[in-house]
């Protein structure tokens, strides 16, 4: 018996509750109702962010392009099929229990005996709902055909007349045996990611556990030392234990999130082996196949991210000097000073972003990369940052142009860095028009603007659009007049 609760969460969408209506696909593979989408982003001006704030971000005019999840489609059609609660296609009021493969219709007891009744219809093939044959596909360059077989090559489904034409001398097999082999390799992957999440979660509970431990070993430690003399040291005490309070705390949580996250990826990767029993229970190897490549973009990021995944790096700290309180009343005030040992934590998980990171590629060697209708997050900037400051080729461009447009008009120079902007975007706090890629690189840093302090978000700046275009003829002319 599948997990009732687990069930409920894979087939309805996180934002309505209610059973997937048109569920579309986001970049960071969680799923929902196309209409739920289309609501939350009526709320924002351009973009849709995921619910979930995992950093993805789909533009307004790409909403309608989003993958329709077909896996969840077909595990709802199954669900409704195996629980007989398809209501008749005909009166719509009763319970289908009768599936005709003529009709390709589901009826009621009363509705298909009153539809066949017709003496045309009357040789039509009637099985039981919970029956329903398993579906067949016709394949589209020969319609006559069933799609029978997996080419190995092509790694597509083909027909027989396939074989003899479009994949003659392929490798293939048949596609029942395609699905169970794919079947096999998507258990052991899934297993795999499993005890390494089980792995680290179990980590993670030991470290919480030592840092509680600790904590209250080192809270006894200065109670007890400062006590002797309490009324001297009350306010040192008291420094030193809302510090420990405060790193401990932190501690705590930065643990806690890290087995959330544990968690969650978790709870996704459940999701991912309910999809996939219910998928063989289907025993349908087409429905199989159609979640292929699901499977494999999410087995490939749940491996990338596990080969980056380490325990949080914990504020350790010490106490120094805290037996010295009852021989040297004279050095006091230095007893029990506070010693930070941090080792500031890389990222637990390594960010990637593989689309963004091959148009960096394929445009290295040109003088201007246009980034326009792309969304950002942070850490989008960052790989661009990086990758901007060590690209040479715009470096030594830059100073080129830094001589030829060295008497450019002020409205035209980047406030902070006074060279002459290329992609100018305004900050919505204080209006202040500067290049998107001075700002990008300030906001690694600061998640504020610079210029008033309030906070700030890459995907909150307004493009200015006539003003680039102004720039650029700006600088047309000025090439003109060079040449």
């Amino acid at each position: 018996m599948y997990n009732m609760i687990t069930k409920e969460k894979l087939i309805n969408c996180g934002i309505c509750k209610k059973q997937f209506n048109d569920p579309r696909i986001l970049p960071c593979s969680h799923t929902y109702c196309l209409r739920c989408i289309k609501q939350i982003a009526s709320n924002h001006s351009e973009y849709f962010e995921c619910p979930q704030y995992d950093g993805a971000i789909v533009p307004k005019d790409s909403i309608d392009t989003l993958k329709v999840n077909q896996t969840i489609n077909d595990i709802i059609e199954f669900l409704n099929f195996s629980s007989g609660l398809i209501p008749c296609t005909n009166c719509n009021s009763t319970t289908s229990e009768t599936w005709c493969n003529n009709c390709t219709t589901s009826y009621c007891a009363r509705c298909c005996q009153d539809v066949h009744r017709i003496r045309a219809f009357q040789n039509h093939q009637l099985i039981s709902l919970r029956e329903k044959s398993i579906e067949l596909m016709s394949c589209e360059s020969h319609q006559d055909e069933i799609l029978k077989y997996w080419c190995l090559k092509c790694d597509t489904c083909v027909c027989s007349d396939c074989l003899l034409n479009d994949h003659k001398e392929h490798p293939y097999i048949l596609i029942h045996k395609a699905a169970k082999d794919f079947e096999t390799k998507v258990n052991i992957d899934l297993s795999n990611i499993e005890l390494s999440l089980n792995k680290n979660i179990n980590q993670t509970d030991a470290s919480i556990s030592i840092i509680k431990d600790e904590h209250e070993s080192k809270k006894v430690m200065i109670n007890n030392s400062m006590n002797f003399l309490q009324r001297i040291i009350d306010e040192h005490e008291k420094e030193i234990l809302e510090k420990i309070q405060n790193i401990d705390e932190n501690n705590n949580k930065l643990m806690e999130d890290f087995k959330n996250r544990l968690q969650n990826e978790l709870e996704d990767l459940e999701k991912q082996k309910l999809t996939l029993e219910i998928l063989r229970s289907s025993k349908n190897p087409m429905k199989i196949m159609r979640a292929r490549q699901e499977f494999i973009d999410y087995i490939n990021r749940r491996n990338r991210i596990l080969q980056g995944l380490q325990l949080p790096t914990k504020h350790t700290y010490r106490i120094e000097g805290i037996d010295q309180v009852q021989n040297v009343r004279e050095h006091i005030l230095q007893c029990g000073q506070f010693i930070d040992s941090v080792k500031h934590p890389d990222e637990t998980i390594t960010y990637h972003n593989p689309q963004l990171e091959k148009l960096i590629a394929d445009n290295q060697m040109k003088q201007e990369w246009n980034f326009e209708r792309k969304i950002l997050i942070d850490e989008d900037m960052k790989i661009l940052a990086d990758a901007l400051q060590n690209n040479t080729i715009i470096a030594v461009q830059q100073k080129e142009n830094d001589a030829v447009y060295d008497d450019a008009p002020d409205e035209y120079l980047d406030p902070i860095t006074s060279t002459l902007m290329v992609d100018p975007v305004m900050l919505p706090s204080s209006r202040q028009i500067i290049d998107r890629s001075t700002i990008a690189r300030h906001l690694l840093s600061d998640q504020t603007d610079p210029f008033n302090r309030n906070p700030l978000r890459m995907q909150d700046v307004i493009p200015q659009s006539e003003l680039k275009q102004e720039i650029e003829q700006w600088k047309m002319s000025r090439h003109r007049q060079q040449s």
